[in-house]
């Protein structure tokens, strides 16, 4: 599933549990809300996988029912700030001199 960073919470229409959320190209961890079902304390964290993916892993497992993000993040080798301001949060990596940089570089 996808879902556009438009700030509008989106439904996934599916109630699979979910350990595992991928996020190959946006920061999902600091820019979305995840939405479980029922009332189960559910915690959210962020990992990256060992091939440099962005995750959000889900513990204990549960279904999600609906997503919303918001926010823009800026490619890998691209400029992370721009005349001294930050341009924006890298979406899978972190920003080194000036460029944001991919987790793995394998």
């Amino acid at each position: 599933m996808s879902f556009p960073a438009d700030g509008v919470e989106h439904r996934t229409n599916n109630l699979m549990s979910v350990a595992v959320i991928e996020a190959p190209d946006y920061n999902a961890y600091s820019q979305c809300v995840f939405r479980s079902a029922g009332d189960a304390q559910v915690t959210f964290t962020s990992s990256i996988s060992p091939d440099g993916t962005n995750l959000v892993l889900v513990g204990p497992p549960q279904a999600i029912v609906s997503v919303k993000c918001e926010g823009m993040c800026v490619p890998n080798y691209s400029d992370c700030y721009a005349n001294g301001q930050p341009v924006g949060p890298c979406c899978n990596g972190y920003c080194a001199a000036n460029k944001c940089r991919p987790w793995n570089l394998l």
